[in-house]
């Protein structure tokens, strides 16, 4: 029975092998474009601590190219709204909302070759103590931009070249 599990097992690989079968969510892997994430460098349009956050998770998951042939330019907007009230009429969970536009950009011609945006949320609970609540949305904005990167990377791994 177990020599039937590892053959079934190893047949399994061996098929997968064969027809070019990649992660396309690995770190670096290829897209249906072709475009490689090492072919890509990550340039945000902001200086908020937002940008910054996005930047570096993308950085992490595409690495720091900086002489790549492709740009991923991303533009985040983020908003915050109350959503739980308490009783004394003070908000008490708040979310994040973020829509990120992205373009990929030809680096040597600057023509843009593709564009999207992406929608993130986040919720947060805003206890009474502030330096609590400064930390909660320290921590949801963080998990926002972890979000948003998945969502990037999975919305550029569809790109199709024009033809």
């Amino acid at each position: 029975m177990n020599i039937a599990k590892i053959l079934l097992i190893s047949l399994a690989l061996i098929v997968l092998n064969a027809c070019g079968f990649k992660p396309m969510h690995s770190q670096n892997g290829l897209g249906l474009s072709g475009i490689s994430y090492r072919d890509i460098s990550v340039q945000t349009a902001g200086n908020e601590k937002i940008d910054f956050l996005l930047k570096q998770a993308l950085r992490d998951r595409v690495g720091d190219n900086q002489s790549a042939p492709y740009i991923l330019r991303v533009r985040p907007v983020l908003t915050r709204d109350s959503i739980g009230i308490r009783g004394d009429d003070i908000a008490s969970r708040y979310d994040l909302n973020m829509v990120t536009g992205i373009e990929l950009l030809d680096a040597k011609t600057g023509d843009v070759l593709w564009t999207d945006s992406v929608r993130t949320i986040s919720t947060f609970s805003a206890p009474q103590d502030p330096y609590a609540t400064i930390s909660a949305q320290s921590n949801a904005n963080e998990r926002l931009a972890e979000n948003a990167v998945e969502r990037i990377l999975m919305s550029l791994s569809g790109y199709k070249p024009r033809s």
